[in-house]
């Protein structure tokens, strides 16, 4: 069962796979980090660093960061369970399997 973080990743996460078609876990997880408009979504599991009293991506190999890993990874699996992305795990890669970019958010 996915979490409710990890279907509300979702949707970000299909539409940035279907822009760039492949790529490795750890940069679909930091450049998700990088999305302001995310944050909150991520501030839910404790995946965001409060620097001066805001919300900041955390840095690479923190606690935070990992929480934020775990929860895109399972947005991908949910892509993939939807036939959407195919994800690589020996690798760490995940790879656009949808056709066209043209899924709507409230398909997945």
């Amino acid at each position: 069962m996915i979490s409710a973080v990890s279907y509300r990743l979702a949707p970000a996460a299909a539409k940035y796979l279907c822009q760039r078609r492949s790529v490795g876990l750890y940069r679909l997880v930091d450049d998700l980090l990088k999305d302001s408009s995310l944050l909150p979504v991520f501030a839910e599991l404790g995946a965001v660093e409060v620097v001066g009293g805001a919300p900041m991506a955390p840095r690479p190999g923190t606690p935070e960061w990992w929480r934020a890993y775990s929860a895109v990874r399972d947005a991908a699996l949910y892509l993939e369970a939807r036939g959407v992305v195919k994800y690589l795990p020996k690798l760490e890669v995940v790879n656009w399997a949808g056709g066209p970019c043209r899924l709507a958010p409230q398909r997945l």
